[in-house]
């Protein structure tokens, strides 16, 4: 498996490790409604969501959703079936990792991904945000409706 975190480098870990991580999240389902969450998913320290195909943009519509209206601060990691050149936009609507099952890793290699890493790395500052993350950009919503 490997894990990608926004602006770190991309690292293998073991199946151990993945546990690990599975039991100190709240397990989502990328079709669920989040304006129904409990109070207490709110205030987990971690969230993953399960995206169960590329072309499934819901799971992006948690995130984003999560962090513009319910204002959650901890750590939003995407899993399931997403591809490379969806990096970007999981990582600016608000994920702060991806981690990329074995069988999806076989799909597309671990190089296909650290490309991808490392070009959102070089291009963040110039690309266009989504999810505004406390910096000084501006998302794409905000400049919309500001004028």
């Amino acid at each position: 498996m490997l894990l990608l975190k926004s602006g770190v480098e991309p690292c293998l870990i073991t199946h151990a490790e993945r546990q690990t991580q599975f039991e100190q999240a709240i397990a989502l389902e990328g079709n669920a409604d989040p304006s129904t969450f409990e109070e207490s998913v709110l205030q987990a320290a971690a969230l993953e969501i399960n995206i169960p195909a590329f072309s499934d943009g819901r799971g992006l519509s948690i995130a984003r959703y999560l962090r513009v209206n319910s204002r959650y601060e901890g750590i939003l990691r995407a899993t399931g079936n997403v591809i490379p050149d969806q990096l970007q936009a999981l990582f600016q609507l608000g994920f702060d990792e991806v981690l990329v099952g074995d069988v999806n890793l076989a799909k597309h290699g671990e190089q296909d991904w650290r490309e991808a890493n490392d070009w959102f790395i070089k291009n963040q500052p110039l690309l266009p945000a989504y999810h505004e993350s406390g910096g000084d950009q501006q998302s794409i919503w905000r400049a919309r409706t500001a004028s």
